[in-house]
């Protein structure tokens, strides 16, 4: 599923009914008044996209990584998070760890 704007999706498909085999022109026009109708369309609860990226940090039990975002540590045993278990998200906050981190 993705998010669209409504209002600049009914002006696309106003800009091409006016382009089209008139045949077609009629259902574009609908598809548009639709789109006007934005009350009537399904919705999505979305939160924009985190991003974050894995640290290394101590604890009593030794290395451990914490989410830059969260600050949710978690004790990887083997290695970096990413690289050993395939973790692209933090699975406290959800945050996408594919943030660019400075040298």
């Amino acid at each position: 599923m993705r998010l669209i704007d409504a209002e600049n999706a009914e002006k696309k498909f106003t800009q091409i009914a006016t382009n089209v085999n008139p045949h077609y022109k009629e259902c574009i026009l609908a598809m548009a008044l639709y789109l006007r109708n934005e009350d009537d369309l399904p919705t999505v609860d979305a939160e924009p996209v985190r991003y974050g990226h894995w640290f290394k940090t101590y604890d009593d039990e030794g290395e451990a990584w914490m989410c830059s975002e969260c600050c949710e540590e978690w004790g990887f045993d083997e290695g970096h998070p990413k690289d050993v278990y395939g973790c692209n998200y933090c699975p406290n906050c959800g945050a996408k760890m594919d943030e660019e981190v400075p040298e």
